[in-house]
Order: structure tokens, then C-alpha cells, then sequence
């Protein structure tokens, strides 16, 4: 049998998946049909290891926990390793400041403000690159947010801009339908799922 090395072998995983919220001003997002965990158990069959993944959803993922696990895995990541951020939820601005909605999000703070997490990544990461996959409203916000960054940053996004998208699956599960034969290509991942693409490192985007 030949040598088969996993694209994602040295990746480190953070995913931040919320469907229901606190806050009155936030929807509950249909549980139905949800294809976080299929993603996230795509991204483990492509080498991503128990021991580089953090999962938090719904109730545990409160304002406070996320932006920790965010700020001690971006400094966990060795140099030559991939960090990849994946978040399924609702986007929004405030005050032109682009945040992810946590459970308590609207109740207790603004939610993942994006922004911080940027300074985050600025301060604390070595390591080869940073890749989002975000489906959310707002999500390619996330251009804006890390335009010019000190490292590579990649966005693979449901959103175009600031722009909504649906409250169903069908996102994630062409996304879950292409990573079948991912080869560490993430502009083509994005193209055969649909989504959005962003690179920093050549400041385009495509879909």
C-alpha cells in the first residue's frame, strides 16, 4: 500500500457551532438536518487529532469560552502547522465592528468580536497559516478583518461581504460533500462547495 499522508495531519482544529441564543434578538437556527458534526468528523478523517480539536456548541459556547479556547489555540500551533477556525451561527455588525454570535451573545457582550481575535492571531501565532470556514451571515466580513495580516489567513465563507445567507444546511453539507477528496487545495474546496473564497495572501476573492 502507498505512503498516503493526510492534508490535515498537523492541523489544529477550533470549531464554534451555536443554534439556539439567550438573546430574543437572535433566531434559533432549525436543528434539523445540522451538519457540524459531519464536518467536523470529515476534518478528523482527514488527519486532524483528538488532541488538536476543541468542539464547543450551543449553552458552552458563552462569550468568555470561546474567545479563550480561540487565544490559547492560536498560540498552541506550531510553526509549519495549519490552524483551521470553523463557525456555524449568526453574523452581525455593531458599531462597524464585525462579531459571531455566542450563546450569550446580545445578553452579557457584542459575542466573538472578530476584531479581538484578529489581535489574537497578531500577537500569539507561529505557525503556517490560519484558515476560516464560516457560515454566517457577515461572514465574509472576515476579509476585512484580517486584510494585511502578518500571516497567511484564508476565508472560505457562505457569505459574499457583509450579505446573509439561509438558516438551513445546505452549505455545510456541500461543503462536508467536497472535503471527500480534499488535497489541501482550499480555493478548489470552496469552488467545488460553492462558498467563498479568500486568500491574504493575494487579496481576492472568488466563489
Amino acid at each position: 500500500m502507498p505512503f498516503f499522508e493526510a492534508p490535515l495531519s498537523d492541523a489544529w482544529l477550533l470549531a464554534v457551532s451555536c443554534t439556539s441564543f439567550k438573546s430574543p434578538q437572535l433566531r434559533t437556527i432549525p436543528g434539523e438536518g445540522r451538519q457540524d458534526l459531519p464536518l467536523l468528523a470529515m476534518l478528523a478523517r482527514l488527519g486532524v487529532g483528538p488532541k488538536h480539536q476543541v468542539v464547543v456548541r450551543d449553552s458552552h459556547a458563552d462569550s468568555k469560552r470561546v474567545d479563550f479556547e480561540f487565544r490559547e489555540m492560536v498560540g498552541k500551533v506550531k510553526p509549519g502547522a495549519t490552524m483551521v477556525v470553523f463557525y456555524s451561527g449568526h453574523g452581525y455588525t455593531l458599531k462597524g465592528a464585525l462579531s459571531f454570535a455566542t450563546w450569550n451573545a446580545l445578553v452579557a457582550d457584542d459575542g466573538w468580536r472578530l476584531a479581538r481575535a484578529r489581535s489574537q492571531f497578531e500577537r500569539r501565532f507561529k505557525g503556517k497559516e490560519l484558515v476560516w470556514i464560516a457560515d454566517a451571515c457577515a461572514s465574509g466580513g472576515l476579509r476585512q478583518v484580517f486584510a494585511g495580516a502578518s500571516k497567511p489567513v484564508i476565508v472560505l465563507s457562505t457569505s459574499e461581504g457583509l450579505g446573509p445567507v439561509p438558516d438551513d444546511w445546505a452549505n455545510q453539507a456541500a461543503i462536508v460533500s467536497a472535503l471527500e477528496d480534499f488535497d489541501g487545495d482550499w480555493q478548489r474546496l470552496a469552488e467545488r462547495a460553492g462558498w467563498y473564497y479568500w486568500s491574504s495572501a493575494v487579496s481576492a476573492g472568488s466563489k
